[in-house]
Parts: structure tokens; C-alpha cells; sequence
């Protein structure tokens, strides 16, 4: 009879516990939640970055090209100019 008060105190204990452990679990599935919703923003962030990479290195091969081209430009005006020199001599 003592065993059978022992378990039905028990059963009347049970659902404080379990609110208790579901108030648990839904402030880690709340955490779990904002974590998941900054790791989405910071995916949307580099597939951004990543769709914008072709252009920027286009961008910058174009940059590079031209100041390329500037330097040959003076340096062919250097050899000219001296050569000119060269034959006034």
C-alpha cells in the first residue's frame, strides 16, 4: 500500500517536470533557431560574394591590362626618345 502512495505521489509530480523539461527544450530550439537564422544570412552572404567574384576579377584583369598597356606605351616612348637622341648624335 506504501509503494502504491509512493508511485501515485509520483504521477502527481510528472507534469511539472515534464513543462519543466519542454520550457528546457523550446529555449534550446529557440537558441538553436537564431543560430540557424545567422548562419543563413551569413550563406546568403558569400553565395553573394561568390556570384560577384567573375565580375571583380574581370574588373581587375581590365585594370591590370590597361596599366599594362600604359607601361609599354612609355616604355616604347623611352626607346623612341633615346633612339631619337641616338641618331642626333
Amino acid at each position: 500500500m506504501l509503494r502504491l502512495k509512493e508511485l501515485i505521489d509520483g504521477q502527481k509530480s510528472a507534469p511539472s517536470k515534464i513543462q519543466e523539461k519542454l520550457s528546457c527544450l523550446k529555449s534550446e530550439w529557440e537558441q538553436l533557431l537564431m543560430r540557424l537564422e545567422e548562419i543563413d544570412a551569413s550563406i546568403r552572404i558569400e553565395e553573394a560574394n561568390l556570384i560577384q567574384l567573375p565580375k571583380v576579377i574581370d574588373q581587375k584583369k581590365a585594370e591590370m591590362t590597361s596599366r599594362y598597356n600604359d607601361l609599354v606605351a612609355i616604355r616604347d616612348q623611352k626607346k623612341a626618345m633615346y633612339s631619337w637622341i641616338g641618331h642626333q648624335r
